[in-house]
């Protein structure tokens, strides 16, 4: 072989094994086996597909948690308007007692209107990110737990009406006998609907966490799928870098023995 062809092809050869060499270079530094899409097209494609999914399920886990909170804070005035209508009935049997006069009956109606009147503050005053939770006003809210555009990827909570005109205890009065016990009637409807609303708010709050381990398990999944594709093993990289690099020196090596062969030749000539 000339020499001249034979030095073009160790010039190539060079070259490409400093290419590779670089690359590898880069993949040890970054810690990214594809460092740009030549090394691996359909890696690259399989891999962003993995790393959108995952982008999209840390959001819907940033959404069941937000719905987790809002169910929390609705479930808080359950809990106090329960309180306040488990007094009012207390209030409502004391005043059904004939034993009472009407002087009595108003201080105890003066106790219950107030109560009713903490109801309405209550179901006003709940809220979540400027949404009420309690008056009425959000009858449904449907929360983005999955990554779909499904009925699956959503949990639906119902909100009820429970302000006092709500649970049907606005126009009630406790300053006569035959009034207060007719209260008692309309007091249990309204437990029995805090009840089921807080019921039905507990049972969303378990789909909501349910939600979130399932989230939890897949973010896990995605990553570690993701992480497969992208991720360098540097055990391999790194024996095969010190394999490019040997070859490197060799072949700088050997062009430094053919240009002296090559200039030994031209002096003989001489």
């Amino acid at each position: 072989m000339p020499v001249g062809i034979g030095n073009a092809a160790s010039t190539a050869s060079l070259s490409r094994t400093g290419q590779t060499l670089q690359t590898q270079l880069q993949q040890i530094s970054s810690g990214q086996r594809i460092t740009r899409a030549a090394i691996d097209p359909a890696g690259l494609g399989v891999f962003v597909e993995l790393d959108t999914a995952g982008a999209s399920n840390r959001v819907a886990m940033r959404n069941a948690n937000d719905g987790l909170s809002m169910l929390q804070t609705a479930e808080g005035a359950t809990s106090s308007i329960t309180d306040s209508l488990q007094r009012m009935r207390e209030l409502a049997v004391q005043s059904s007692s004939g034993t009472l006069n009407d002087a009595q009956r108003g201080d105890i109606d003066n106790e219950f209107q107030q109560l009713r009147q903490e109801i309405d503050r209550v179901s006003g005053s709940t809220r979540f990110n400027g949404r009420n939770l309690a008056d009425g006003s959000s009858a449904d809210v449907d929360v983005q737990v999955g990554t779909d555009n499904d009925a699956g990827s959503r949990v639906g909570m119902g909100l009820t009406d429970l302000s006092a005109a709500g649970l049907g205890v606005d126009t009630l009065s406790l300053s006569t006998q035959g009034g207060s016990q007719s209260a008692l009637d309309a007091l249990d409807a309204a437990l029995d609907t805090v009840s089921s609303e807080r019921a039905g708010l507990g049972a969303s709050s378990n789909r909501m966490e349910s939600a979130l381990r399932y989230g939890e398990a897949r973010g896990e999944a995605l990553a570690e799928s993701a992480g497969r594709i992208m991720d360098v093993d540097y055990a391999k990289l790194l024996s095969e870098q010190t394999g490019s690099a040997l070859m490197q020196q060799a072949g700088i090596s050997a062009q430094v023995q053919s240009r002296n062969i090559q200039r030994t030749a031209i002096l003989g000539l001489l």
